[in-house]
């Protein structure tokens, strides 16, 4: 009788072993469905297409065909008819019957995939290997029959399969890469596609090409700048994936513009002068890097991109009359979805800024001498590259660049951001509402409102910056709002309870010292006047305390012509941050003597090595000898000039002399640097040292070190 039943229970098995399949899966998962850890891992769906109960007991998935319990179920799960089940293919290797995460993860390029039964036979599979996959395209069974094999553009994880496709039309092929073309020498653009039975749609712009856009016949004539989207359609097959390229025109007048700097070219193809919206507009974008040493327009691009871009700052974001303006740069793909690219050799990343030095910064380097200084300390701060810029933005819609649309001298800098190559703090998602997950990772700033709402703790208010404020706002994350509320809370009850300098119960307990004294320490020697109070960011990790940095925007340091930071012999200006009593934390901790010390301490042993003068003399000639170039035209675009006579700030008076001439700022930033060190090396005790003879003395007596 045992034997009998035992024989039974194998034959309901090898039964229902065919109303089990893979139905779908994703092997390319960007943006589809995240796991309970908000990371978009692959997944594979299981569909039930039987009556009856299936249970998965001794069931398996595997990417191997040569192991075929690869992973195994867990006990206890059981499909119901016609249902689904979502397995993750994350490798985290999961078996709670509410999370199931496979020990394996799918490969993009194609390999085997097979449900295996108890008895080790595949009931469901991809045989020899799936074709190659897409980003956020599913792959899987049509519904109606399960023997064909499609790709699904919109997935359905958990769900019955929509219309899908047998595959993709090819891509469109260009003639002609994107780039540059003197606008006195028009050519022929011809598109192609390798399916003979595919049909090729166009448009001139930014609109989507479909059967009801432009039918391609002959080769385009460009006559000028333009932007060329087209796609393939083919029966039985899912559109091709949108291509584009965009070709600027040069007028004669820049055909042999050249720099010892990387170039970038930005078009908006007529939406109009950028500054007098303040709105995102669509802009090509072309990065030009040297070459033999010298940078030229007329040569391939190194980046030939696309994205949005709008006006950032306060003061230059009227209209085109204020001045030069900055920008924030967004590089998306032709979905406009985000596409991280290393621009200008900088870490990947899809957001930038564009910083154009202001009439405030005549040297023209003071953010990227002061990130590099931060850098140099040993954190964090935004990496730079110098770069010239030509604009076109007016209405004239796609005509060709000019000499007009110089537009100077900018500074590439990584944007402030949660990124791996950024601020590398864990992504929250809303699920994260235990620990160690929910302690981690958020981002904040004091700065001017950014019109969303602020967390009002620790004594302050305070902007976020990651997660958004509207977000924070949504009731599926009060767990973490709660949470990182009572952090701050804590932080500012002990900072001010009676055992505040206690390692355990005191302020130490929440903050890590050493990054707010680098920050503090950073901010006093560049005698930033503005920090502490605005563009000032600090952030939480998972499982650490809290974080000071990174630094941002330092127009007014470092003996700037907005004057108030000029004068290198104080510690403060009058209508500048207090460094060592501002609120709401900085004025309590420089009371406790140990911290004191510690921001002492710290100073003091650098001094030999990234705060030498030696070393700061060698960033400012580093930086002022890749701009003496730029430096002219910029001067010229903008009527920007080095600073001439006597400026007297106080006790601090510096004649730059009668001439206008760049090298008379190098020497200022030089001498405004060399007497801030002076000035707070005055202010401490040496450090103690020994002298050569009493060491040699202490050895003769066998005195260890």
């Amino acid at each position: 009788m045992p034997k009998f039943v035992l024989c039974l229970a194998l034959c309901v098995t090898i039964t229902a072993q065919a109303n089990l399949h893979i139905t779908e899966f994703m092997a390319d998962n960007e943006s589809s469905l995240r796991d309970e850890d908000g990371d978009y891992s692959d997944w594979i769906e299981i569909y039930n297409a039987g009556t009856t109960l299936q249970n998965l007991d001794g069931w398996s998935l595997t990417d191997d065909v040569s192991v075929p319990a690869k992973w195994r179920f867990p006990a206890g799960i059981q499909m119901a008819p016609d249902t689904y089940l979502i397995v993750f293919a994350s490798d985290k290797n999961r078996t709670n019957a509410a999370r199931l995460h496979t020990n394996f993860k799918l490969s993009a390029g194609g390999e085997y995939l097979g449900l295996i039964d108890p008895l080790g036979s595949a009931a469901s599979e991809f045989s020899t290997s799936y074709p190659e996959q897409n980003p956020d395209i599913s792959y899987g069974r049509d519904a109606g029959d399960f023997s064909l094999l499609l790709f699904f553009p919109v997935a359905t994880p958990g769900a019955r399969n929509v219309t899908g496709g047998a595959g993709f039309t090819p891509e469109v092929e260009f003639s002609r890469q994107s780039g540059t073309f003197s606008s006195i020498e028009n050519f022929l653009l011809a598109l192609s596609v390798s399916s003979t039975n595919a049909v090729i749609y166009y448009t001139f712009g930014t609109n989507v090409p479909s059967p009801t856009t432009f039918r391609y016949t002959n080769a385009l004539l460009i006559t000028n700048s333009t932007l060329v989207r087209a796609r393939a359609f083919a029966p039985d097959l899912l559109p091709g994936p949108i291509a584009s390229r965009t070709y600027v025109a040069l007028s004669p007048d820049v055909l042999d513009f050249s720099s010892d700097l990387p170039i970038m070219v930005l078009h908006n193809f007529g939406q109009g002068p950028v500054l007098a919206t303040g709105e995102d507009q669509y802009v090509a974008m072309f990065g030009f890097e040297p070459r033999l040493g010298r940078t030229g327009i007329t040569n391939r691009p190194a980046h030939a991109e696309r994205g949005t871009f709008h006006v950032r700052g306060l003061v230059t974001a009227v209209d085109s009359d204020k001045g030069k303006a900055s920008f924030l740069l967004e590089l998306q793909d032709e979905l406009g979805s985000n596409k991280d690219v290393p621009l200008f050799g900088l870490p990947e990343e899809s957001d930038w800024v564009l910083y154009a030095p202001n009439p405030l910064d005549r040297a023209l380097f003071q953010n990227p001498l002061a990130h590099q200084l931060r850098r140099d300390l040993g954190g964090y701060s935004s990496r730079t590259r110098f770069f010239e810029m030509f604009l076109k933005d007016d209405r004239g819609g796609s005509g060709p660049i000019t000499s007009g649309d110089y537009y100077g001298l900018f500074v590439l800098e990584e944007r402030i951001k949660r990124d791996a190559n950024r601020i590398d703090v864990e992504q929250l998602q809303p699920e994260h509402t235990n620990l160690p997950e929910i302690s981690g990772g958020y981002i904040f700033s004091f700065d001017e409102t950014n019109g969303a709402p602020q967390l009002i703790a620790g004594g302050t208010n305070m902007n976020w910056e990651y997660p958004s404020g509207f977000e924070m706002t949504n009731a599926f994350r009060a767990p973490q709002l709660n949470y990182i509320r009572d952090y701050f809370n804590q932080f500012n009850s002990a900072l001010h309870s009676p055992n505040w300098t206690n390692s355990v119960l005191g302020y130490a307990a929440y903050i890590d010292a050493d990054s707010w004294i680098d920050y503090h320490l950073h901010t006093v020697l560049t005698f930033n006047v503005d920090a502490l109070r605005l563009s000032t960011y600090f952030y939480k990790p998972r499982n650490q305390r809290l974080q000071f940095g990174p630094p941002w925007d330092f127009d007014r340091s470092q003996g700037s012509a907005e004057m108030r930071d000029f004068n290198p012999l104080v510690w403060r200006s009058i209508r500048g941050s207090d460094y060592f009593n501002e609120s709401p934390w900085w004025f309590k901790l420089f009371q406790d003597p140990d911290f004191w010390q510690r921001w002492i301490d710290r100073y003091q042993g650098q001094r030999d090595g990234p705060l030498s003068t030696n070393h700061i003399f060698a960033l400012v000639d580093g930086f002022a000898n890749e701009l003496r170039e730029a430096q002219l035209r910029e001067q010229s675009r903008w009527d920007v000039f080095p600073r001439t006579g006597v400026t007297n700030s106080g006790d601090f008076v510096y004649n730059f002399g009668s001439i206008p001439i760049y090298d008379n700022e190098i020497r200022f930033k030089k001498h405004w640097y060399s007497l801030r060190l002076g000035f707070i090396d005055s202010q401490f005790l040496g450090r103690p040292t020994h002298s050569r003879v009493a060491k040699a003395l202490d050895a003769k007596a066998g005195i260890a070190a």
